[in-house]
């Protein structure tokens, strides 16, 4: 059976393959032959509870943050709005738009930034704070470095984001 999926096109393929898989929390691990490369291994999840717990904590924090900044700005491009688990922060036409957003099926907050494009990131309980998979970064560490020259000024985010 392995032989004749080996053969099959993209699309085929994916009608064979089982449409759900069981996947936990992700961890990271140096790949041995790249040192410089990370894999994503997975690992026990958070409760439901939790999740929310956490996830919630840090969509409030980043709000609160984002909202102080914001007034001492005077453009009137610039908005943040948080509803329903959904961040957006609008930066005008030249900045553009992030969107964070709860992802409570993959326990993950998802980051579309106009800079580096869309990540994924699993909260690190060791850490205490939300980490991409591929490279090990962290939430805050992101948004404060595409936000600083933005806002020409130091922005901090509380830690756990």
């Amino acid at each position: 059976m392995h032989r004749a999926l080996l053969r099959l096109p993209l699309r085929a393929l994916s009608r064979q393959l089982p449409s759900r898989s069981i996947i936990s929390r992700p961890t990271l691990a140096p790949l041995p032959s790249r040192p410089h490369c990370f894999s994503v291994r997975f690992s026990s999840s958070l409760s439901p509870g939790s999740y929310h717990a956490i996830a919630d904590n840090t969509m409030d924090s980043l709000t609160r943050t984002l909202e102080e900044l914001l007034e001492t700005t005077d453009s009137e491009e610039m908005d943040v709005e948080c509803t329903s688990g959904v961040l957006t922060l609008k930066l005008g036409r030249e900045h553009g738009t992030y969107v964070i957003n709860k992802q409570p099926p993959n326990q993950q907050i998802w980051l579309s930034s106009p800079t580096s494009g869309p990540k994924r990131y699993d909260w690190d309980e060791e850490r205490k704070r939300w980490v991409y998979g591929r490279d090990g970064s962290s939430l805050r560490g992101l948004l404060e470095e595409e936000l600083n020259p933005i806002f020409e000024e130091k922005v901090e985010f509380e830690e756990g984001v």
